[in-house]
């Protein structure tokens, strides 16, 4: 799973993750993401962002589950349309965003 470090060391962009099909199901790739989010969290990153086609209701899903917010969208000739994800693991910029951004419920404040 390549990664690629944006502009500020804070921030770590997931590029590409792949599971073959014989390991597709049984929570493998939930897994692996919840150590990967534990890791960089650990190691002062606090947010990792991806994209994803919105067709992929299963990596929505996952991603959804482990409180990835939705931070926008991107549409282009190359990639076509995509979903930008967001996990913060550090609560303060979190909190701005859902504030700024987000209006009701907001259940990725309640205790992880």
């Amino acid at each position: 799973m390549p990664f690629s470090p944006l502009t500020e060391r804070s921030q770590f962009r997931v590029r590409n993750c792949s599971i073959l099909p014989a390991f597709q199901g049984g929570g493998r790739y939930q897994s692996l993401l919840r150590h990967l989010i534990s890791v960089l969290g650990e190691n002062g990153i606090d947010r990792i962002e991806g994209d994803v086609a919105p067709s992929n209701l299963g990596h929505i899903h996952v991603l959804n589950k482990l409180k990835f917010n939705i931070t926008g969208f991107n549409l282009s000739e190359r990639w076509g349309a995509l979903v930008h994800f967001t996990h913060f693991t550090n609560p303060k910029p979190e909190k701005v965003f859902l504030d700024q951004f987000c209006d009701g419920v907001k259940p990725q404040l309640q205790k992880r």
